[in-house]
């Protein structure tokens, strides 16, 4: 992402959980050099985090894992990705799961909320709690995002998902 791409106002995304930016200034450092420094917190108000402050050097931000919002197109996609029926049988392991889970890759988190998804309403007694906590963790990955991009509450979103699962 180019560096200059960034302004007052913009929305970003990190690890599923959507931040405002709501300052970006010059500021100089230990050695007297100015860098641009970008200030951002919680877009949606859920639970004591929205009022985290964060900051991060604008040259920083190309070694995290900070990125803008899918567009309304890519969500489109998303959600029809979502809905579709996978004829396989594929089983994960929880530790493949987990490394699943470590992705900012919206496909990556619907494709293992496919996964679990199915599993759970096909073997429902084998379904365990580390495999229910992985399916809520990727849940919440996914429904600030889609909620900023379909102009939704989170609550709506995860409706939204939870019925394009099950359909």
């Amino acid at each position: 992402m180019n560096k200059s791409n960034y302004r007052v106002g913009d929305k970003i995304v990190e690890f599923g959980q959507v931040f405002n930016i709501f300052q970006i200034k010059n500021q100089k450092t230990a050695d007297g050099k100015f860098e641009k420094i970008i200030f951002f917190k919680p877009y949606f108000k859920i639970n004591n985090a929205s009022n985290i402050i964060c900051s991060i050097p604008l040259n920083n931000i190309e070694k995290t894992e900070i990125r803008k919002p899918i567009s309304t197109t890519e969500l489109k996609v998303l959600f029809k990705r979502l809905k579709k029926v996978n004829s396989n049988n594929i089983s994960l392991t929880i530790i493949r799961a987990k490394e699943l889970l470590k992705s900012d890759n919206p496909k990556i988190m619907i494709k293992l909320l496919r996964i679990l998804y199915k599993e759970k309403k096909n073997q429902p007694d084998s379904f365990s709690k580390s495999k229910k906590d992985v399916f809520d963790s990727a849940m919440d990955k996914l429904v600030q995002e889609f909620a900023l991009v379909s102009r939704i509450t989170p609550d709506k979103a995860r409706e939204k998902i939870t019925f394009a699962l099950s359909n």
